[in-house]
């Protein structure tokens, strides 16, 4: 497209009156520039550090809270002195290196089939790993406990009927478990998320240009999409393995009974011992800054003088790769794949939800019904709460998220602002932090700062502490989305006698739509299953839904809390639904422009 077109037809700029004027403003597009780049680097210094030093001078803090202060060693000594915490470091490891590799591989291919080609169903497929996203990941935990129980589970009983077998044919409470748990509910749906908007964003004519030069289907994967997909691998594989790095409710539900400890867990036990040993587990996490400081720089290292642009002023719309052959067998491969991660588990909660009993079947093999659970939620005044809660949390955070993220990446990637390498480095410190520990850096933040106190128990505080744990998601998304985007559309629209605000809202924003769906919808999701990050920072009034499950199980009401987690995840998916469309509308205008 031409740049009297680009002109002309879709952006349809007013030259400003003066080179740097802003149309209908008093403020100078380049000063508006400057306090927009400003703005978002100085709150991501006050949001990322502030809790990083609250942990590491907590670390030698012996004392509690409101208590004379008294400092010393001690902490770290009896966090590293105890064996136990070398057991839980390698099993965090062996983890992570059972589920990252896996997944990344799983996750590739079924973002390139379920985008580029021309499977069957690729569409609702595509829109079922959404939902195993959405899905609160304790109760689905714990339907997948209800299916593979070595000594209950439904599987189990049918292959021992089946096969006449003794021994169980599969235990869930064990690596194996762990592992299978992650890759079905969480591992491999996220990657589906985070490499879709990338392999979207891929220009056609690259692969169009390899297949009449007789490229094969495989050779054009190997040699042309995954180079360009490299930036969206490296940034998913990182993700991945510091999410496995600080995975908590699997790990406690799944791995305490088989006397498998982790790093998150052994921090979670000693925040809440009585008393709890707040700098052992302060102490714990440095570590883990420590690490991401090292992945992140290679991430960094692996980026500089790589050029990974895939949008440009030409049409990006094309024709799905025609499989052939392989159409159906790959297509039932992927729906086999969606129906055991997805289906299988999600029907099992549902079903759950209205038994008398969750999860027990009687002597004759039959189940006992009930719509009893669901009356008494739905009668329940603090269910209403916790849902509106949830409501203004989720939206509100989604909604900031995606503009401070897409500014605070602009920056990133577009500028040459002092620090920029350290700024991109310091973006992924809030993966350094299990939840339970930014719930707990927080709380000492907004209580130790006069002028913060009000933020406690506040929506407000609960949309700092998940802005907090998302923006290395959410930033490294946006930076994804920017580095395909070609500068020269930006250069094109500025020649037009653009402002930076008109640039940035009129062309930027618009080419990011699929990135930005993704990261509303991220952030969004996880406002509504978050329990660790939130559990010290909310009270009886901003209680959201999640934090409701986790009070039900833990009164031993577990059958209530599972209908509130089909109602969390029917309100996701919902929400899903939305996004979905306003994506599709987006990405065909995006197409045809």
């Amino acid at each position: 497209m031409t740049e009297d077109k680009l002109e002309r037809k879709n952006l349809n700029f007013t030259p400003a009156s003066g080179s740097n004027a802003l149309a209908g403003g008093g403020m100078s597009s380049h000063s508006m520039f400057k306090f927009v780049q400003a703005a978002p680097v100085l709150f991501l210094i006050v949001l990322l550090l502030s809790p990083v030093a609250i942990t590491v001078i907590s670390s030698f803090r012996l004392s509690l809270p409101g208590e004379p202060n008294v400092w010393g060693l001690t902490g770290w000594i009896s966090a590293f002195t105890s064996p136990s915490i070398y057991d839980a470091i390698a099993n965090t490891f062996i983890l992570a290196i059972m589920r990252v590799p896996l997944a990344i591989f799983i996750g590739a291919l079924l973002a390139w089939l379920l985008i580029r080609t021309n499977i069957y169903g690729r569409k609702w497929i595509e829109f079922l790993f959404w939902i195993s996203f959405f899905l609160p990941t304790l109760p689905i935990a714990v339907a997948w406990t209800i299916l593979l129980d070595p000594r209950s589970g439904w599987v189990n009983k049918l292959a021992a009927y089946a096969f006449n077998r003794i021994e169980p044919l599969f235990n869930v409470f064990s690596f194996g478990g762990i592992t299978w748990v992650h890759i079905t509910a969480t591992t491999v749906p996220v990657m589906v998320l985070l490499l879709g908007p990338a392999f979207r964003a891929l220009d056609p004519s690259m692969e169009e240009s390899a297949r009449m030069c007789g490229a094969s289907r495989p050779a054009i994967l190997r040699r042309i999409v995954m180079p360009l997909m490299y930036p969206a691998l490296m940034m998913a594989a990182i993700a991945s393995f510091i999410r496995s790095l600080e995975a908590f409710e699997v790990e406690l539900l799944l791995g305490m009974p088989g006397g498998i400890r982790v790093y998150s867990t052994k921090i979670q036990e000693l925040a809440t011992w009585e008393p709890p040993r707040y700098a052992p587990s302060m102490a714990l996490s440095v570590p883990f800054i420590l690490m991401l400081f090292a992945l992140a720089y290679l991430y960094q290292r692996f980026l500089r003088d790589k050029t990974f642009t895939t949008i440009s002023g030409k049409s990006t719309m094309s024709q799905p790769l025609d499989l052939g052959s392989w159409r159906w067998p790959l297509s039932l491969l992927c729906m086999l794949i969606a129906t055991i991660s997805v289906i299988l588990p999600a029907l099992t909660l549902v079903v759950g939800s209205f038994m008398e009993v969750f999860g027990m079947v009687r002597a004759d093999g039959s189940i006992h019904f009930t719509l009893n659970h669901w009356k008494i939620v739905f009668n329940d005044s603090v269910f209403v709460i916790s849902l509106i809660n949830t409501l203004k949390l989720a939206s509100g955070t989604a909604i900031i998220a995606v503009l401070f993220y897409s500014i605070l990446a602009y920056t990133l990637v577009r500028t040459k602002i002092l620090g920029r390498d350290f700024l991109s480095l310091v973006v992924w410190m809030p993966w350094a932090f299990p939840g339970i520990l930014i719930s707990l850096s927080l709380l000492w933040m907004y209580l130790g700062t006069p002028l913060l106190v009000p933020l406690y128990g506040s929506m407000l505080g609960l949309m700092f502490a998940m802005l907090f744990k998302e923006m290395p998601i959410g930033v490294n998304l946006m930076k994804t989305g920017l580095l395909q985007i070609s500068v020269e559309l930006e250069d094109a629209a500025r020649m037009c006698g653009a402002s930076w605000v008109q640039i940035y809202f009129r062309l930027v924003l618009p080419l990011l739509a699929p990135a930005a769906v993704t990261v509303f919808t991220i952030c969004f999701i996880v406002c509504v299953k978050d329990i660790s990050t939130m559990i010290l920072l909310s009270t009886a009034d901003t209680r959201p839904l999640s934090l409701l499950v986790l009070d039900y199980t833990s009164n031993g009401s577990f059958e209530r809390g599972t209908v509130v987690g089909v109602i969390s995840a029917g309100l996701a998916i919902a929400a899903a639904l939305i996004g979905r469309a306003i994506s599709d509308r987006l990405s065909s205008g995006l197409g045809r422009s």
